[in-house]
C-alpha cells in the first residue's frame, strides 16, 4: 500500500504537472488547426459527422460551442486540451496502479509526455486523438486495477467499466471511412513507419526507450498488469498506422501515453535492487534519480518540427484566397486539402464568405466551373486552371484566382510570396507562390514570375536580369523545363523556387547559377540543359546516378520538348 508521505508527494506533483500541461497546451493551441482539425471543428459546430471527425468529439464540440467563452474555434479546440490533461492524469493513475510506491515517476513521465510532439498534436488542436488517448489510458488503468484487485466484486466491476470504454472507443477514434482507407495493406508498413517516427520525435524518444525497457522487463519478471499495458501499447500503435500519415503524431498519442508508465516500472525495479524495504525518503530519492535523466533527455532531444498547430494561419490563408473574390453567389474550388479545411472552417465558425460555397477539387470539377460561369456565378480557386480549363482565362484575386470565361487584361501587380509560420504554412505559401509564378509564365511575363516566386526578394535576379526576363520568350532551343523536374530529395520546402529560378534563367539566356551540394533537382535541371545543348547524352551515367525518378522524368521531358520523328515516306523522301 502507498505510504502517506509518498501519496501526498504524488498528488502534489500530479497537480503541478496537470496545471503546467494545461497552460502549455493552451498557449500552443487556441484555434482549430490545419486540415483534419479544421474539418473536425467545422463538423462540431455544423453537426456534420463526416471523416475525419468522430462522433464523440463532434457532439461534445457542439456542446462546447454553446458556452459563451472565446470564439467558436477556441471553444472546440479547448476540448482537446481538457482531454489531453485527462489522459495525463490517466498516465499518473496507471503508474500508481502498476508500482504504487513510486511517488515521482508517474508525474514526471506525464510532464515529459506533455512536452512531446505527439501529445501536442493531439491536445493542441481540434479532433478526436486526445479523447482516444484519454479513453485508452483510463480503460487500461481499470483493466490493470482489476488484474491486481484482490476482491472478485471489485475486479468484475472494473473489468466491466473497462469493457464499456473499449466498446465506446470508435466514438473517439477516427471516423469509419478513415479506418477503411487505412486497411490498405500495401501502405500500412509505410504508415507504421510514420507512427514509429512520431513516437520517437522530440521528448517522445526517451519515453519510448524507458517504456519498452521498463514494461518489457516487468512483463518478463511477472509484474501483474505490465504485459497488459505493453500489449495495449502495441495495439494502439497498430491502430494509429491505419490513419493518414499527416496525422501520425496525433494518432501516436495513445500508445505514447501507455509507454510513458515504464518510468515508474524502472524506478520500482531500481528500488528493489537497492533495498527490499526502502523508506519513503529513499523511494523519493530513487524515483528522482531515475526521472532526472528522463527529463534531461526530453529537454535535449531534437524535434522534427513537423507538428504545426496553425494558430491563426489557417484563417489568414483562407482569407488570402477567398476574401478578394467578387461578390457571390458562387463557388470556390480548392485543390489544397489544407486550404479547403481552413476555408470551410472559417465559413462555419466565423461566417466568412457566406455567399460562396466551398468545395474540394474532384474529378469533373472543370465541368462544374464552366456550368457555374455560364450561369453568371462567381467562381474562385487556388489554382489558375485544372483539368481542361485554360489558365489564360483566370484573373488573380488575392493569393488565389477568379476563374472567368474571357481572358482578362494584364494590369495587376504581382505580390511577393506570403510568409506564414510553421511547416504547413510555409509549404502552402510556397504552393500558392509557385502557382502564381506559373500563371505569370503562361502569360510570358517571366519577370513577374520571378517576383511571384520570391526570387527577386531573395536576390536571385537583379534589375538587369529582370529586364531580360521581361522580354524573353521560350524557344524550341530553350524550352521551359521546370514542370518536368520531380522531387528527388524528399518532401521539403525551397527546392521548387530554386529550380524555377534556374529555369527562368535558362529560357532567358542568363548565366547559370552554380548548383550547390544536396540539390538533386537543380543538378538534374543542369544536366538537362547539357542534354538539350548536345553536350551530354540523355542516358549518361550522371542522370542515372540521380535515381529511377530522374531517368523517367528525363524520358518524359525529351518526349515533350523534342519534335516527333517522322517515319520515312514510302518513296524514301
Amino acid at each position: 500500500m502507498t505510504s502517506s508521505p509518498n501519496l501526498r508527494i504524488t498528488r502534489a506533483a500530479t497537480w503541478v504537472t496537470l496545471a503546467g500541461a494545461t497552460a502549455l497546451l493552451a498557449a500552443r493551441a487556441g484555434a482549430p488547426g490545419w486540415r483534419d482539425a479544421g474539418d473536425a471543428a467545422a463538423a462540431a459546430v455544423a453537426l456534420d459527422v463526416a471523416p475525419p471527425a468522430a462522433a464523440g468529439p463532434v457532439l461534445l464540440g457542439k456542446l462546447a460551442s454553446l458556452v459563451p467563452l472565446g470564439d467558436l474555434g477556441f471553444r472546440v479546440a479547448a476540448l482537446s486540451i481538457v482531454a489531453a490533461v485527462v489522459a495525463l492524469a490517466g498516465v499518473v493513475a496507471l503508474a500508481r496502479a502498476l508500482v504504487p510506491d513510486e511517488p515521482l515517476a508517474g508525474p514526471v513521465a506525464a510532464a515529459v509526455l506533455a512536452l512531446s510532439p505527439a501529445l501536442t498534436a493531439a491536445g493542441g488542436q481540434a479532433g478526436g486523438a486526445a479523447f482516444a488517448a484519454a479513453v485508452v489510458v483510463w480503460g487500461v488503468v481499470l483493466a490493470v486495477r482489476a488484474r491486481r484487485a484482490a476482491a472478485a466484486a471489485s475486479r468484475a466491476r472494473r473489468l466491466a467499466t473497462a469493457a464499456v470504454l473499449a466498446v465506446t472507443l470508435p466514438l473517439w477514434w477516427p471516423a469509419p471511412a478513415s479506418l477503411i482507407d487505412g486497411l490498405d495493406l500495401a501502405a500500412w508498413p509505410v504508415r507504421l513507419g510514420h507512427v514509429v517516427a512520431a513516437l520517437g520525435d522530440g521528448a517522445g524518444a526517451p519515453l519510448v526507450l524507458i517504456g519498452l525497457v521498463g514494461l518489457g522487463f516487468a512483463t518478463l519478471t511477472g509484474l501483474r498488469g505490465a504485459g497488459l499495458v505493453l500489449a495495449a501499447a502495441g495495439l494502439a500503435i497498430a491502430a494509429a498506422a491505419l490513419g493518414p500519415a499527416h496525422q501520425a503524431h496525433a494518432h501516436a498519442a495513445p500508445a505514447l501515453c501507455l509507454l510513458a508508465v515504464g518510468a515508474a516500472v524502472v524506478a520500482g525495479a531500481v528500488a528493489r535492487v537497492l533495498g527490499r524495504q526502502p523508506s519513503p525518503h529513499q523511494r523519493l530519492a530513487i524515483s528522482g534519480a531515475v526521472c532526472a535523466p528522463l527529463a534531461a533527455l526530453a529537454a535535449l532531444g531534437p524535434s522534427s518540427g513537423r507538428v504545426d498547430l496553425g494558430g491563426d494561419t489557417p484563417a489568414r490563408a483562407a482569407a488570402a484566397v477567398t476574401a478578394a473574390l467578387p461578390p457571390g453567389p458562387g463557388l470556390v474550388v480548392l485543390a489544397s486539402p489544407e486550404l479547403y479545411a481552413a476555408a470551410r472552417a472559417e465559413r462555419v465558425l466565423a461566417g466568412a464568405r457566406p455567399d460562396l460555397t466551398i468545395t474540394p477539387y474532384a474529378a469533373g470539377a472543370d465541368e462544374a466551373v464552366v456550368t457555374a460561369l455560364r450561369a453568371g456565378y462567381t467562381v474562385g480557386s487556388d489554382r489558375a486552371a485544372f483539368d481542361r480549363l485554360d489558365p489564360r482565362l483566370a484573373r488573380p484575386a488575392g493569393r488565389g484566382f477568379a476563374l472567368e470565361l474571357a481572358a482578362p487584361e494584364l494590369t495587376w501587380a504581382t505580390p511577393d510570396p506570403a510568409r506564414w509560420p510553421g511547416p504547413i504554412g510555409a509549404r502552402l505559401a510556397e504552393d500558392l507562390a509557385l502557382e502564381r509564378a506559373t500563371y505569370e509564365a503562361v502569360h510570358a511575363r517571366l519577370d513577374e514570375a520571378a517576383r511571384a516566386a520570391g526570387l527577386v526578394a531573395a536576390g536571385r535576379f537583379a534589375a538587369g536580369d529582370l529586364a531580360l526576363l521581361a522580354g524573353a520568350v521560350p524557344t524550341r532551343a530553350r524550352p521551359p523545363l521546370y514542370a518536368f523536374v520531380p522531387a528527388l530529395g524528399g518532401d521539403r520546402v525551397g527546392w521548387r523556387p530554386a529550380v524555377l529560378g534556374d529555369d527562368l534563367a535558362w529560357v532567358a539566356g542568363l548565366p547559370a547559377a552554380p548548383v550547390p551540394p544536396g540539390a538533386p533537382e537543380r543538378r538534374l535541371h543542369a544536366l538537362w540543359r547539357e542534354v538539350l545543348g548536345g553536350t551530354l547524352p540523355a542516358d549518361d551515367a550522371s542522370v542515372r546516378a540521380l535515381g529511377p525518378a530522374a531517368v523517367e522524368a528525363t524520358t518524359r521531358m525529351l518526349d515533350a520538348v523534342r519534335p516527333p520523328v517522322r517515319p520515312p515516306a514510302p518513296d524514301g523522301r
